[in-house]
């Protein structure tokens, strides 16, 4: 019509869908369970689970979980061959250069780092892309071990580099007179290792948390 709706009626003995413009949006309305499924606003936003996309894709699902996952995406990866360590769903992400053409700026995503049998363990990557080629820079293990610049972590946390003479690892704090320090734990004592103590003029200490006492420091005069 010229004005008001323009409806597609889409209906048989498995469901009753309605297809329909109202007010400059694209609506798919289910007539069976009483809700809108898709929403396509003049914006060209597209809304899943919502009537008001706030983005080019906008995901939304309302449910009455309070304490615990809610799925909301599935994204999934088949495989006509044989898949085995390393195959697994990515998303890739893209811009514009500075000459105006499309390129990958990187891509995240889980893979197999394991495929015993019939089960599979999934590790979450992170590649960030130079020039279009990915280089994986992070990983979660599918045991939890965490890789920077690793792609077999195992520890906990491993880092690692090919640059000669580099640090590996910064922990610094910008506010006066802190003492940015790493701390070590376990079921009987505390131990913290200050690189530069602003209680103490910037001294390196070792200090005893359990006591609440400095073990040993090393002043700027050495």
């Amino acid at each position: 019509s010229a004005s008001g709706q323009a409806s597609l009626d889409l209906d048989n003995s498995e469901g009753y869908f309605r297809i329909f413009t109202d007010g400059g949006k694209l609506r798919v309305y289910d007539q069976t369970d009483g809700v809108f499924r898709l929403d396509i606003d003049t914006s060209g936003n597209v809304g899943i689970g919502t009537s008001s996309p706030a983005d080019r894709l906008h995901v939304a699902l309302d449910s009455s979980t309070t304490n615990a996952e809610v799925e909301v995406m599935r994204i999934e990866a088949s495989s006509s061959g044989t898949p085995a360590v390393g195959f697994g769903p990515f998303i890739d992400f893209r811009g514009d250069r500075i000459n105006g053409g499309v390129d990958s700026y990187g891509r995240l995503g889980f893979e197999a780092d394991s495929m015993p049998s019939t089960k599979v363990y999934g590790a979450f990557v992170i590649q960030p892309a130079e020039d279009g080629t990915y280089t994986e820079r992070f990983r979660v293990s599918s045991g939890g071990n965490v890789g920077i610049g690793a792609s077999s972590p195992d520890k906990l946390l491993h880092l690692k580099t090919s640059v000669n003479n580099t640090a590996v690892l910064r922990i610094e704090s910008t506010a006066t007179d802190s003492y940015p320090h790493l701390e070590f734990k376990n079921d009987a004592r505390t131990f913290g290792i200050y690189g530069a103590h602003g209680g103490l003029s910037d001294a390196f200490s070792i200090y005893d948390g359990t006591a609440g006492a400095h073990r040993l420091t090393i002043d700027s005069s050495g």
